[in-house]
């Protein structure tokens, strides 16, 4: 028998070699986790870009510097018989977005008389509209106090105020056209100081008398005003309404269909004709020259008012019940409007609302005056702030309107 017992030959712990090769094994299955996330991770981030480009690519082929500069062109050609096929397709093209939009209203901008004197002058007018994300444009035709601003062939017009315009009525309309856009004319009615001086059969006389009326004393600068009641007014303003409305605009606005200011005194001089109660008719008449001019043509009426003389009952030619036909060109002034307006006797306090309520506010009583007539609202920036006028655009907008038009000058 050996002494000392038996040895025993000690070896390291199943359990505890078991246990470290689970955790090595964790930590690798770990690793391999996390280099694989990587690797999706990076291909997904730099893979989804790609093929957003390549779908972009493939949708919407990125156009040669070339082809930026002729973009409107419907393809690039070297010939030059494809070239002017290609200038008549964008004129047709423009011609046709007019059309297409004849009924989804439209933002008309009022640009400068003095650009009606060419071409060139009037183009890049048109263009500036367009920068602005205008729809339209508006033009004077006839100022206020007389002046023709058109090569114009009525023969009292041109011997009244001498235009240095190269262009007629119609080459207006077509350019504003031509570049797609709508277009509105103003036209001055019997605001008009100069055609009664060159006839003076055109204005206002004393009673039974040929003596020119004036509304002062030319001293006091007082001027003569084209008179309703005469043959001679007449007969030119339906030439000047033919001439307008057969031009091609899409809206012809007839503005200053009103009696001047008369004093007591003046009714007095002038006679039995103004003072009849039912001498807004001669007005109507006036205005009805121009829907008569129209009635063949895709040009429609306004006639002109302002919001104040609607809501006050100021306005001799809003008689809504008589004005079939026409539209209602309402001209509103958010720095001019007053701090009250008196409806019916009843004052409406306007000098503490802000510019968008007050807007609304005048807007929705100017709707319970017109009824059913449709309503373009005209907006003067005379004296206004730009966000005065966004504001009231926005109220507009926001009571439904669809058409307005801005006027600068």
């Amino acid at each position: 028998m050996q002494k000392g017992g038996r040895k025993i030959k000690r070896t390291k712990s199943l359990y505890g070699s078991k246990r470290r090769n689970h955790i090595k094994s964790a930590v690798k299955a770990i690793v391999m986790i996390l280099v694989i996330g990587g690797i999706a991770f990076l291909g997904y981030s730099i893979g989804e870009p790609v093929m957003d480009f390549l779908k972009e690519k493939a949708q919407n082929p990125t156009p040669s510097t070339s082809s930026k500069e002729e973009i409107s062109s419907s393809a690039v050609s070297s010939s030059k018989a494809e070239e002017s096929s290609s200038e008549s397709e964008t004129s047709s093209s423009n011609a046709e977005n007019v059309e297409e939009n004849k009924d989804s209203g439209f933002s008309a901008y009022e640009i400068k008389s003095e650009s009606l004197l060419n071409a060139e002058s009037l183009k890049a007018e048109i263009d500036q509209a367009k920068q602005q994300g205008y729809s339209a444009v508006a033009v004077v035709l006839k100022s206020p106090g007389g002046a023709v601003n058109y090569k114009t062939n009525v023969e009292l017009a041109k011997k009244a105020y001498l235009s240095q315009s190269q262009l007629s009525a119609a080459d207006i309309a077509k350019e504003i056209k031509d570049n797609g856009l709508k277009s509105v004319a103003f036209v001055g009615t019997l605001d008009d100081n100069l055609t009664p001086k060159a006839d003076k059969t055109a204005g206002y006389t004393f009673e039974n008398s040929q003596t020119a009326w004036y509304d002062n004393s030319p001293e006091k600068g007082g001027k003569p005003w084209l008179n309703p009641f005469s043959e001679t007014t007449k007969s030119f303003m339906t030439e000047i309404a033919n001439e307008v409305c057969l031009a091609g605009f899409d809206k012809v606005v007839c503005t200053g269909v009103a009696f001047p200011p008369f004093r007591n005194s003046d009714l007095n001089y002038i006679g039995a004709s103004v003072k009849d109660p039912n001498r807004y008719t001669a007005l109507l008449n006036i205005a009805d020259l121009f829907k008569n001019a129209a009635a063949n043509t895709s040009s429609k009426v306004s006639i002109e008012v302002s919001a104040k003389g609607i809501v006050e009952g100021s306005e001799e030619v809003f008689k809504p019940q008589m004005l079939e036909g026409f539209s209602v060109a309402v001209s509103y002034n958010p720095a001019q409007i007053g701090a009250k307006l008196v409806d019916s006797g009843t004052e409406i306090i306007l000098s503490d609302l802000p510019v968008y309520d007050k807007a609304k506010k005048v807007f929705e009583m100017v709707k319970s005056k017109t009824g059913t007539l449709e309503i373009i609202p005209c907006i003067e920036q005379s004296g206004t702030s730009v966000g005065d006028v966004s504001e009231t655009i926005r109220a507009l907008s926001d009571l439904g309107y669809k058409e307005y038009i801005i006027k600068n000058y």
